[in-house]
């Protein structure tokens, strides 16, 4: 099995949980499947704050616009959400970067498929990068309302609803495949399980079973 190569997209006022368990889950799981998943956390900048409580400073492994960190180097992109995805959502270098990564896959034959995966208001950051038309999304339940108002001021079509994790392919205007697939979640504490998801959908179900038992969390195979 190849190495699967995960970005995990931060920023100033990143909601804590949001990145930080999957940063957890992958790596804990990577460790079950023998180094599975090769996680990196990429930034603007070289340090974030976090917007739990007081706000923790942290800093990154890989500059998001860097060589090292161009959109063909990764399979998986993870994007967060927290306060801080209010001001991502203006950040066009941003928003281009994640269109590139997106369409990264279309003139490639036999392409390995690509994965992005929202947590909570990360979704709100790829709505305004114009990439969820055509798709049932889910997000914060306080930020439905928006996420519909972002996506019709982008040209998008979407539909919001209130399920935990919703999986759509990401297609062009013509329905032609991009191979690239958009896994959306919804509330804080969704980073969990739409990371159990990820691990058992591009590793398989033991290994996310094995890593919810080292982890002692009491993971339901839902979704």
């Amino acid at each position: 099995m190849s190495q699967v190569k995960v970005a995990l997209i931060v920023f100033d006022c990143v909601e804590l949980l949001d990145f930080a368990a999957p940063l957890e889950i992958l790596s804990v799981a990577s460790t079950s499947a023998g180094k599975a998943f090769d996680i990196s956390i990429l930034s603007e900048t070289p340090t974030f704050k976090t917007s739990n409580g007081k706000g923790y400073t942290m800093m990154r492994d890989v500059d998001l616009f860097s060589p090292a960190g161009d959109p063909a180097n990764w399979d998986v992109i993870i994007v967060p959400g927290g306060s801080g995805s209010r001001t991502q959502m203006r950040n066009e270098k941003l928003l281009d970067w994640i269109r590139t990564f997106a369409r990264i896959n279309v003139d490639i034959p036999d392409r390995k498929r690509k994965v992005i995966l929202s947590v909570c208001t990360g979704s709100l950051i790829l709505a305004t990068a114009g990439i969820l038309d055509g798709m049932r999304v889910t997000t914060h339940h306080s930020a439905r309302a928006l996420i519909k108002v972002l996506a019709e001021e982008h040209g998008s079509d979407i539909e919001v609803v209130d399920d935990r994790i919703v999986e759509e392919a990401l297609r062009g205007k013509g329905g032609e495949d991009f191979g690239v697939d958009v896994i959306t979640s919804g509330g804080v504490s969704s980073g969990i399980d739409a990371s159990f998801y990820l691990v058992k959908r591009l590793i398989g179900v033991e290994c996310a079973k094995d890593t919810a038992s080292y982890i002692e969390y009491d993971w339901k195979d839902m979704y």
